[in-house]
């Protein structure tokens, strides 16, 4: 019994020995695991073939940045100077136009019956007058009736003339001299009235020759033109429909050149002056720059949001930019200023706001967190975060922090 009990007790610490090997073998490989792990893991943070750049420091013209919106030339509501029933439109939104094209016609039946009638009677009284054309100049002694009026003054005169010596030498009597004394001044009355008659069918001729002038006017009046060359916003009439005196029958802008209205903020009013050049971008045709000329400068600030509105001018001959287009814009102040750019490449962005670059410091690519424009063929201003000639990493999606590049 003890002999058996004996066998029992050494086969449970051979049992235990077996237990405690093989947990230590099992310890040992999964040492072994890990240390081939970290191995590994170290080998990856060695980059070969990396390419670097040097962060060139390089001079450029100082600018001003600022927002803005495009906005027309000109804005009018186009309006029929005369009412009546539109006859035809003949164009629409969008259409473009030049000074002096038709783009409203009103009836003109009733305004051409008028001047048919003014022009009538004109031509009586022309007739009347004697006269060939209007143009011609008037006299009322080559009138008919002045002319026989003046040739009877003109005999009484001298009977006037002859019997008032013969009365003074008493050759003939009071009552032969009253008699043709009268005459005399009977024939001067009616030459003067004959002389202020024809005058006055003059004048007459001239006030129906206003009155043509008038009517032909009306008649005209009744076509609307464009006053400038533009585009149609709007067209506000259609066939068939009766205006009034005055009444918008068109909506219309001036397209070339547009203005680009700028904000400038108050510390910066005294860097604009008349003249700079403005380069400026809009959403519309991303990648092209246009260019203005500063030609208006308000007065005054905005009270409420303190900034200084300027207008430059803008050619637009194609056409291809609109009023109310956003702009992002740069003034040229003239000056010189020295700015840090890289290839774009070499920048990761993480949001809008915030930009970081690789700089190599003895083989290994550090992150620094920097301040970059926009996108400019290819290469990016660093505002800040860079001094200039530090050895940076070309392309930055091919590292991260720590990495030791070759």
């Amino acid at each position: 019994m003890k002999c058996h009990g004996i066998k029992i007790y050494l086969c449970a610490l051979l049992g235990s020995a077996v237990l405690v090997t093989a947990g230590c073998q099992g310890d040992a490989t999964a040492t072994q695991a890990k240390l081939g792990e970290k191995k590994v893991g170290a080998a990856s943070l060695v980059k070969e073939d990396v390419a670097t750049t040097v962060a060139q420091t390089i001079k450029v013209p100082q600018e001003l940045l600022m927002t803005g919106s495009l906005a027309a030339d000109e804005a009018s509501n186009v309006a029929a100077k005369r009412g009546g029933i539109v006859k035809e439109v003949l164009v629409d939104r969008g259409s473009v136009v030049k000074m002096g094209d038709v783009m409203v016609r009103l009836d003109t039946t009733d305004a051409t019956n008028s001047l048919n009638q003014a022009e009538a009677a004109a031509a009586e009284l022309m007739v009347r007058l004697g006269l060939s054309s209007s143009d011609e100049n008037f006299s009322p002694e080559k009138q008919p009736d002045v002319k026989v009026a003046k040739v009877a003054y003109e005999l009484a005169q001298r009977n006037f003339d002859r019997d008032q010596k013969l009365f003074q030498s008493k050759v003939i009597s009071t009552e032969e001299f009253d008699k043709t004394r009268n005459e005399y001044l009977s024939a001067k009355q009616r030459y003067d009235l004959a002389v202020a008659q024809a005058s006055q069918l003059f004048q007459q001729f001239q006030t129906a020759l206003t009155k043509v002038k008038s009517a032909r006017q009306l008649v005209q009046d009744m076509t609307v033109h464009a006053p400038y060359d533009g585009a149609v916003v709007e067209k506000l009439v259609s066939p068939g429909e009766a205006v009034m005196d005055g009444a918008r029958v068109m909506s219309l802008v001036r397209i070339n050149p547009l203005r680009l209205l700028l904000n400038v903020p108050e510390q910066d009013v005294g860097r604009i002056d008349e003249g700079q050049t403005v380069l400026f971008a809009v959403d519309a045709f991303p990648g092209q720059t246009f260019r203005g000329t500063v030609k208006r400068i308000a007065p005054s600030l905005d009270i409420n949001t303190r900034t200084l509105t300027v207008e430059a001018e803008v050619p637009n001959k194609d056409g291809d930019l609109k009023p109310g287009l956003f702009a992002s814009a740069r003034v040229e102040l003239g000056t010189q200023k020295t700015i840090v750019r890289v290839p774009d490449s070499a920048v990761r962005r993480k949001g809008e706001d915030v930009a970081q670059v690789f700089v190599v410091d003895d083989g290994i690519a550090r992150a620094t967190m920097v301040v970059a424009s926009e996108n400019r063929r290819g290469f990016v201003d660093i505002m800040q975060g860079l001094k200039g000639g530090e050895t940076i990493v070309s392309d930055a999606a091919q590292v991260e922090d720590g990495v030791r590049v070759q």
